[in-house]
């Protein structure tokens, strides 16, 4: 601990500061520094001591500093120990108030970033909204588009390239009637799409042609732009137009390896389906697995076939 002849040889504020009360007490009795109220606290004496040493030059501190607690000194010297504590309270007072105060308003604040951020996302509901409402039109007025065109196409009065001209007038086809029955088309799963888009064609025996044209009215996504990248000649192919279009949608070996496993026959299903559904299963599988497995083709379908069909 710094000693008082410490302090009186070398005078400065890092001393003063490590004094204890005590010691401050005989530094105001060495320097003669009368009208000190014996009940001021440790910081409040040594407040005193560095404003009646500065003006005495005895010590050198910051003249902002010196101002300040001057200014502090002169403001407690003269006044009772009452009035010093009701000033103390109101201080404290102050202090909590103005605390409160911002409190209030940073909660104000965020008040207003949750109300901007709420009617951000209002706003953005209402345009996705919106844009889901144009898409629906959309598509409500090509399906309607679609319908007409297919119905022109059946009665033979606008050519269809899928269909040979010998054949637009003298055959009629309900294509309307027919497009009622169609499933939608489903990109997550294409292959069942097209089993049950083949059960209807055969069940209502349409020809090849106007598989084509049917397939065309309700194929969507990536499976409608394989189709348009075909040539013109390819699009009559119905055939070609299955097989590029599941080629778009072509899964990891294992996926369709668990297809084939995992598939059981439904409760309409003819035998004939079955097998032909599980034929085309186990081809997937072999075509994405780029190995030779054709030749369990014989064996594999027909004892999955028993399995399916128990």
């Amino acid at each position: 601990m710094a000693s008082i002849e410490s302090f009186i040889k070398s005078p400065s504020e890092a001393l003063l500061n490590v004094l204890s009360k005590g010691q401050l007490w005989e530094l105001v009795e060495h320097y003669g520094i009368g009208d000190v109220d014996k009940r001021l606290k440790k910081n409040e004496l040594k407040t005193v001591l560095k404003v009646k040493l500065s003006e005495e030059e005895i010590l050198s501190v910051a003249n902002e500093e010196v101002i300040e607690e001057k200014e502090s000194v002169d403001l407690f010297s003269g006044l009772s120990f009452e009035q010093k504590k009701e000033i103390l309270k109101m201080q404290q007072m102050h202090s909590r108030e103005m605390a409160n105060v911002v409190k209030e308003r940073e909660l104000e604040l965020k008040r207003l970033k949750m109300d901007d951020l709420l009617k951000k996302r209002e706003i953005e509901l209402l345009q996705l909204k919106h844009s889901q409402q144009l898409e629906s039109e959309k598509l409500s007025r090509d399906f309607e588009l679609q319908v007409q065109r297919l119905k022109l196409i059946g009665e033979g009065k606008m050519p269809f390239e899928g269909v040979p001209s010998q054949e637009r007038v003298s055959r009629s086809f309900d294509v309307v009637g027919n497009l009622k029955l169609l499933p939608k088309f489903n990109e997550r799963d294409p292959d069942v799409f097209f089993s049950l888009f083949e059960s209807i064609a055969e069940e209502r025996n349409w020809p090849i042609a106007d598989r084509v044209v049917m397939l065309q009215s309700v194929i969507t996504g990536r499976a409608q732009e394989a189709y348009m990248a075909l040539t013109v000649e390819d699009r009559k192919d119905y055939d070609k137009v299955k097989s590029t279009i599941l080629r778009v949608y072509e899964l990891v070996p294992e996926a369709y390896r668990q297809r084939f496993r995992s598939w059981r026959r439904g409760e309409r299903q003819t035998h004939v389906e079955v097998g032909r559904e599980l034929t085309a299963h186990f081809d997937r599988w072999c075509a994405a697995s780029n190995c030779p497995l054709r030749r369990w083709r014989a064996w594999q379908p027909a004892t999955l076939f028993r399995r399916s069909c128990c």
